[in-house]
């Protein structure tokens, strides 16, 4: 596969060979495809090879188009604005990303008005913010509208936070982003193929503790096996060990205790 090869071509990158990508019940994700031990270090991925906000706020044609704004922008839609805008562009870093990247999604965020109010009142006024804001992205930088929110889920559905994809000082924060708390999103090829599994299966993985996941001196995101895992087994992480179901079917259209 062309991204793992683009990912390797990193240093400090790790993807065991016992480990494939394949179609999985929802889609592709990780199989191990021999028995691994426990204490395994399964991928990493340097910083380099991660969509951080740091790389996003010096692309010049993301910083012309959200200087003519007068919006402040939060990580995720600083992301999903440079989806937007690079989407296409084979010279961009992450062309070979972004072109595997899925086209259709089951997040609410992209239903109609009239099937959003069929939800319960605070899950959907909740979505009504979210798509509210990102027609007014839309809106303020001349995108449409309709491509611009798949882009926008594209980055929602997979972006976590951390202090990785902060910018490196306060000092070069442009005044249209905002953060707080010296963490903000970023997406990492190759580990957002892990689906969200069951707790057999997210358990065997090193990524849903507190603060795991995350080589700070590094600078880099890894998957690790807590336990020992049988070949054939796909590979699961928790999408957020502290979201709700409102939280999660927002994002990702299911919930842990459906009803």
């Amino acid at each position: 596969m062309e991204l793992i090869k683009w990912v390797e071509s990193f240093e400090g990158s790790v993807f065991d060979k016992r480990v494939e990508i394949q179609e999985t019940k929802f889609g592709k994700g990780l199989v191990a495809v021999e028995d691994l031990p426990a204490g395994i270090t399964l991928l990493q991925v340097p910083k380099d090879a991660i969509l951080t906000v740091s790389h996003a706020v010096k692309d010049e044609k993301l910083v012309q188009a959200l200087e003519k704004s007068d919006l402040v922008f939060n990580g995720c839609e600083i992301l999903a604005i440079y989806y937007h805008i690079n989407a296409e562009d084979p010279n961009d870093k992450f062309h070979l990303y972004f072109s595997g990247l899925p086209k259709e999604f089951s997040s609410p965020i992209l239903w109609t008005p009239e099937e959003v109010a069929k939800l319960p009142f605070g899950l959907s006024n909740s979505i009504k913010i979210v798509q509210s804001r990102i027609n007014k992205i839309a809106a303020a930088l001349n995108f449409d509208e309709k491509k611009f929110a798949k882009h926008f889920c594209a980055m929602f559905t997979r972006a976590f936070s951390s202090k990785i994809s902060a910018p490196e000082t306060s000092d070069s924060l442009p005044t249209w982003f905002s953060m707080t708390g010296g963490e903000t999103a970023m997406v990492c090829p190759l580990v957002d193929f892990a689906n969200h599994g069951s707790t057999r299966n997210r358990d065997a993985i090193v990524w849903n503790e507190p603060k795991s996941g995350m080589d700070y001196e590094k600078s880099a995101t890894y998957l690790k096996t807590k336990n020992a895992i049988p070949k054939g087994s796909e590979l699961c992480i928790s999408y957020g060990l502290t979201k709700g179901d409102d939280e999660l079917f927002m994002a990702h259209g299911f919930c842990e205790r459906p009803g």
